[in-house]
């Protein structure tokens, strides 16, 4: 048995000293594919900073001089301007900010939630949104601008908006109010969420 784990832990050594020796050669899967503008957004790379209009309005996002971004013939390139730690991990990340900041200005974002639980409801009163989980008062929670929230239900919200990570938080801070628990599923449910559910307690 000692001899069988020292030949794991030798083959791990070896498989990490590889790793850091050759991972300045590993290029990002994202990074390496160039993003293809569509014809209603328009895309302009200002100093350090990338700009990009659509129908449903302009989103900027600033990068790094870990990186160089490049638009020729509707294409959008990201390269990284060496092979450092810092340029390959830029380097996925921009391409990927830039691809959800294009999707967002020309299609946009929908997310639904769900509210569960007796009595748990959510209305709006203008641009505010006041959401009813259970406690002893109400939560009163100012839309941010750029998001707008339809209530299809009491129980049911959506969320749309062209900024991503201005959707995704807004619906993180409701969900942080009153997350769902494990044996009646009661509180805040995103779509796609997976709730663990356990058997309660059996007289």
């Amino acid at each position: 048995l000692s001899q069988t784990m020292r030949h794991v832990r030798m083959k791990i050594t070896l498989a990490v000293w590889l790793f850091a020796k050759y991972s300045r050669f590993i290029m990002s899967r994202i990074g390496k594919k160039s993003l293809l503008i569509p014809n209603n957004v328009s895309v302009q790379v200002d100093s350090q900073e990338v700009i990009v209009k659509g129908d449903l309005g302009e989103l900027r996002q600033a990068f790094t001089n870990d990186v160089v971004i490049s638009v020729e013939d509707n294409v959008l390139y990201v390269k990284p301007v060496n092979d450092s730690k810092a340029s390959r991990q830029a380097w996925g990340l921009y391409r990927r900010l830039v691809e959800e900041m294009v999707l967002g200005v020309s299609a946009g974002y929908k997310k639904k939630v769900e509210i569960n639980g007796v009595g748990y409801k959510a209305a709006l009163k203008g641009k505010v949104l006041n959401v009813n989980l259970g406690f002893s008062h109400e939560f009163a929670l100012r839309i941010p601008d750029g998001v707008k929230v339809n209530c299809v239900s009491p129980t049911v919200m959506e969320f749309l908006g062209a900024n991503k990570q201005q959707v995704t938080q807004f619906i993180a801070n409701i969900y942080h109010l009153r997350k769902p628990e494990p044996y009646k599923g009661k509180g805040v449910i995103p779509e796609k969420t997976y709730v663990l559910r356990k058997e309660g307690k059996k007289k």
